[in-house]
Protein backbone atom coordinates (compact mmCIF):
# COMPACT_ATOMS: atom_id res chain seq x y z
CA UNK A 1 0.00 0.00 0.00
CA UNK A 2 2.81 2.40 0.90
CA UNK A 3 4.45 1.82 -2.50
CA UNK A 4 1.16 2.57 -4.27
CA UNK A 5 0.74 5.86 -2.40
CA UNK A 6 4.35 6.83 -3.16
CA UNK A 7 3.82 6.05 -6.85
CA UNK A 8 0.68 8.21 -6.93
CA UNK A 9 2.43 11.13 -5.25
CA UNK A 10 5.41 10.84 -7.62
CA UNK A 11 3.08 10.77 -10.65
CA UNK A 12 1.28 13.90 -9.43
CA UNK A 13 4.53 15.77 -8.80
CA UNK A 14 5.88 14.80 -12.23
CA UNK A 15 2.58 15.84 -13.84
CA UNK A 16 2.61 19.16 -12.03
CA UNK A 17 6.18 19.87 -13.16
CA UNK A 18 5.30 19.02 -16.76
CA UNK A 19 2.21 21.24 -16.78
CA UNK A 20 4.13 24.13 -15.21
CA UNK A 21 6.91 23.79 -17.77
CA UNK A 22 4.39 23.89 -20.61
CA UNK A 23 2.73 26.99 -19.17
CA UNK A 24 6.08 28.72 -18.75
CA UNK A 25 7.19 27.74 -22.26
CA UNK A 26 3.94 29.05 -23.73
CA UNK A 27 3.85 32.27 -21.69
CA UNK A 28 7.59 33.00 -21.83
CA UNK A 29 6.85 36.74 -21.90
CA UNK A 30 5.64 36.48 -18.29
CA UNK A 31 8.58 35.06 -16.28
CA UNK A 32 7.06 36.10 -12.95
CA UNK A 33 4.45 33.33 -13.36
CA UNK A 34 7.08 30.93 -12.02
CA UNK A 35 6.65 32.53 -8.58
CA UNK A 36 2.86 32.95 -8.72
CA UNK A 37 1.57 30.97 -5.74
CA UNK A 38 -2.02 31.05 -7.01
CA UNK A 39 -1.06 29.57 -10.38
CA UNK A 40 1.10 26.87 -8.76
CA UNK A 41 -1.77 25.93 -6.42
CA UNK A 42 -4.20 25.82 -9.36
CA UNK A 43 -1.90 23.55 -11.39
CA UNK A 44 -1.43 21.26 -8.36
CA UNK A 45 -5.19 20.94 -7.87
CA UNK A 46 -5.81 20.31 -11.58
CA UNK A 47 -3.17 17.57 -11.75
CA UNK A 48 -4.50 15.87 -8.61
CA UNK A 49 -8.08 16.00 -9.92
CA UNK A 50 -7.00 14.65 -13.32
CA UNK A 51 -5.14 11.81 -11.62
CA UNK A 52 -8.14 10.98 -9.43
CA UNK A 53 -10.46 10.91 -12.47
CA UNK A 54 -8.12 8.64 -14.41
CA UNK A 55 -7.70 5.99 -11.69
CA UNK A 56 -11.43 5.42 -11.10
CA UNK A 57 -12.86 2.07 -12.14
CA UNK A 58 -14.21 2.64 -14.73
CA UNK A 59 -12.10 5.69 -15.40
CA UNK A 60 -13.76 8.96 -16.30
CA UNK A 61 -13.31 10.23 -19.85
CA UNK A 62 -13.40 13.79 -21.14
CA UNK A 63 -14.98 13.95 -24.59
CA UNK A 64 -14.86 17.00 -26.83
CA UNK A 65 -14.72 15.71 -30.41
CA UNK A 66 -18.42 15.18 -31.13
CA UNK A 67 -19.68 16.59 -34.44
CA UNK A 68 -23.43 16.27 -33.76
CA UNK A 69 -25.51 17.56 -30.85
CA UNK A 70 -26.93 14.86 -28.57
CA UNK A 71 -29.39 15.90 -25.84
CA UNK A 72 -28.11 13.00 -23.70
CA UNK A 73 -24.57 14.41 -23.76
CA UNK A 74 -24.83 18.13 -24.47
CA UNK A 75 -26.45 21.37 -23.41
CA UNK A 76 -26.73 24.20 -25.92
CA UNK A 77 -25.14 27.54 -25.13
CA UNK A 78 -27.69 30.38 -25.20
CA UNK A 79 -26.39 31.74 -28.53
CA UNK A 80 -26.84 28.38 -30.29
CA UNK A 81 -29.09 27.74 -33.27
CA UNK A 82 -31.74 25.37 -31.83
CA UNK A 83 -32.58 24.12 -35.34
CA UNK A 84 -29.01 22.91 -35.98
CA UNK A 85 -27.45 19.69 -34.69
CA UNK A 86 -23.98 20.51 -36.04
CA UNK A 87 -21.60 21.44 -33.22
CA UNK A 88 -19.64 24.58 -34.12
CA UNK A 89 -17.71 24.90 -30.83
CA UNK A 90 -17.28 23.03 -27.55
CA UNK A 91 -17.30 25.37 -24.56
CA UNK A 92 -17.13 22.63 -21.93
CA UNK A 93 -16.41 18.93 -22.55
CA UNK A 94 -18.60 15.93 -21.75
CA UNK A 95 -17.58 13.80 -18.74
CA UNK A 96 -18.51 10.10 -18.95
CA UNK A 97 -17.83 6.93 -16.99
CA UNK A 98 -15.60 4.96 -19.32
CA UNK A 99 -15.47 5.69 -23.03
CA UNK A 100 -19.10 4.78 -23.69
CA UNK A 101 -20.57 4.82 -20.18
CA UNK A 102 -23.06 7.03 -18.42
CA UNK A 103 -22.82 10.78 -18.84
CA UNK A 104 -21.67 12.25 -15.53
CA UNK A 105 -21.72 15.86 -16.72
CA UNK A 106 -23.12 17.25 -19.96
CA UNK A 107 -20.91 19.27 -22.24
CA UNK A 108 -21.83 22.81 -23.28
CA UNK A 109 -21.75 23.39 -27.03
CA UNK A 110 -22.56 26.02 -29.62
CA UNK A 111 -24.64 24.75 -32.55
Amino acid sequence: MKECVCACVCACVAGEQEVCQRVWDTLYDFPRLRQCAGLLRYVDECVRLSWALSVQNPSFHIQYEHARFSPDLHTRFHTSDPASDAIRAVLWPVLTEGETGLCVYKGVVVT
